[in-house]
């Protein structure tokens, strides 16, 4: 073999193990790539089932407390009846026995209505008796019923009031008396008035009487207005004008009748 055919061989073989190495280093390089899939596919579903088993066994758990809780609470209101049926034979001592008890057990005893079914209607079972009696007036409350009691439980110590001739009690009386009386006339009204007014120092007064001689001391009337602690017959008011010249102070106070008074 000549130096020229040897060369020739050696290139061809140097070529065929290039091609060789590059053929494993590809070889290689896919298999690793394939491996890296392997890998993170595995541990994906590895993952994956980790999660679905931490959630059954939370939903395990969380089932259990329900159907627990729901037990508990069934056996509580067992055992609450139990009690209450308990106590209800033994008569509890702790019942309210009061009067004041007893007028408000009464009040809702009344406004019940026992014929109705709670289950079905328990607004009606509990109020229904109440509903007839105003069933014409819907805005018809408790508070107005409270009202009207309490109206009628005044005027029972307004009736049955008993005092010192000279104490307010009895002149509360005389007045609630004089507004309750019917059959008393206007001129009472107006004859008791001039009385007082005479009283005070107004005898002497033009509409009071025939004497048209006119004696008034202001001051005197006062006095005996305010020992008699009444001012409600006069009040002072100030009284707003336009600006005169021959007025040399404007701000005048104006003595008049209080309204209602028949003078």
């Amino acid at each position: 073999m000549s130096i020229r055919q040897f060369c020739q061989a050696s290139r061809h073989e140097t070529e065929t193990v290039r091609w060789i190495d590059v053929y494993l280093c590809h070889s290689y390089k896919i298999m690793s790539k394939n491996k890296t899939q392997r890998i993170f596919w595995s541990s994906a579903v590895f993952a994956t089932l980790i999660g679905c088993g931490i959630l059954l066994y939370f939903s395990y758990i969380y089932e259990g407390n329900f159907l627990t809780s729901c037990e508990n609470c069934n056996r509580t209101e067992i055992i609450s009846t139990q009690q209450a049926e308990k106590l209800i034979q033994e008569e509890c001592q702790r019942i309210c026995h009061s009067k004041e008890c007893v007028i408000a057990a009464n009040f809702i005893l009344e406004n019940m209505d026992e014929g109705i079914d709670p289950c079905e209607d328990f607004y009606s079972f509990s109020c229904g008796s109440w509903m007839k009696q105003f069933s014409k007036d819907d805005n018809y409350s408790v508070v107005d019923g409270m009202g009207k009691t309490l109206k009628l439980a005044i005027k029972d110590i307004l009736d049955n009031l008993k005092g010192p001739p000279e104490s307010a009690v009895s002149k509360l009386k005389i007045m609630y008396n004089s507004c309750m009386n019917e059959q008393s006339s206007d001129w009472d009204a107006i004859s008791a008035t001039v009385k007082f007014l005479e009283q005070c120092g107004f005898q002497n007064w033009q509409n009071l009487s025939i004497d048209h001689e006119f004696h008034f001391s202001l001051n005197n009337s006062l006095a005996k207005m305010a020992a008699y602690n009444e001012f409600a017959f006069v009040i002072f008011k100030p009284t707003y004008h336009e600006p005169d010249e021959h007025i040399l102070n404007d701000n005048l106070l104006k003595l008049t009748i209080t309204p209602g008074y028949p003078l």
